[in-house]
Order: structure tokens, then C-alpha cells, then sequence
């Protein structure tokens, strides 16, 4: 199983960088193709939203157009177990909080890889290797 970090969602709806546009459409595509090898999680859909609004000054209606379309995905939630688990990873991988509370997420939901540039392309972290997608 992948998960799909926000950074990820952001270079979809992101206008200005076209190259990491199509590579994120690339990603997503694949997993609309195959939605049983892919997650998201109800974070990463609140900080694309959150991004969309502030950086893209998007309406809220195409942001809605996208989280609809995302919905075709498996998307969890996380839980208190989730949270104390992501205090563990912080202080293991001197990550940020919200960083390893989707590392923790994926962990709870047996991802093998986690598709981000936020994190080191190759390094193992809870059992998941980082890939960078936009790296050539």
C-alpha cells in the first residue's frame, strides 16, 4: 500500500510549477487506475484544503471539485493511538508533528511506501520507505 503525502495533492492543483503538476497527476492517476494499492488520510485532505485556500486563493467550490474526486480513494482517519504514536516518531526521526502523524497514519494502515518530497527519498521510517516522486 502507498500513501499519498499532501505535498503530493498540492503540485495537482499547483499552476504555477507544471512539471511537478504532471508528475502528481501521474501519481494520482495511478492510483485512481489502482485504489486498492493507495491511501490518503483526512489530513492530508484538510491541509491540501488549507494550501488550496491560503496559497492558491482558490474558491471553495473547486476545492470542492477536487476533495470529490479524491473521495474515489481509500481516505482514513487518524486516532489517539495515531497522535501518541506520532509523539514517537517525532522524537525518533526529529520530524515534525504533522509530518509523523501521517507517517503514523500509513504505519496503523500497513503502508509500504510513503510518496512525499517532505521526507528522505530511500530512508526506512516505521517500516515504510520514503519516495520522492518528483526526483529525477
Amino acid at each position: 500500500m502507498k500513501f499519498i503525502d499532501t505535498n503530493v495533492l498540492v503540485y495537482l492543483a499547483d499552476k504555477h510549477d507544471v512539471d511537478k503538476r504532471e508528475t502528481a497527476k501521474t501519481v494520482v492517476a495511478d492510483a485512481m487506475r489502482k485504489p486498492e494499492e493507495y491511501l490518503l488520510s483526512t489530513q492530508t485532505l484538510a491541509e491540501f484544503s488549507n494550501v488550496c485556500l491560503r496559497k492558491f486563493n482558490m474558491d471553495e467550490e473547486t476545492i470542492l471539485d477536487y476533495l470529490g474526486f479524491l473521495r474515489a480513494l481509500k481516505v482514513v482517519s487518524y486516532t489517539a493511538a495515531n497522535v501518541e504514536r506520532a509523539l514517537e516518531i517525532k522524537t525518533k526521526y526529529k520530524l515534525q508533528f504533522f509530518d509523523s502523524l501521517l507517517l503514523s497514519t500509513a504505519e496503523a494502515n500497513g503502508c509500504e511506501i510513503f510518496l512525499s518530497e517532505d521526507l528522505n527519498p530511500g530512508q526506512i521510517y516505521c517500516g515504510m520507505v520514503a519516495v520522492n516522486p518528483f526526483a529525477k
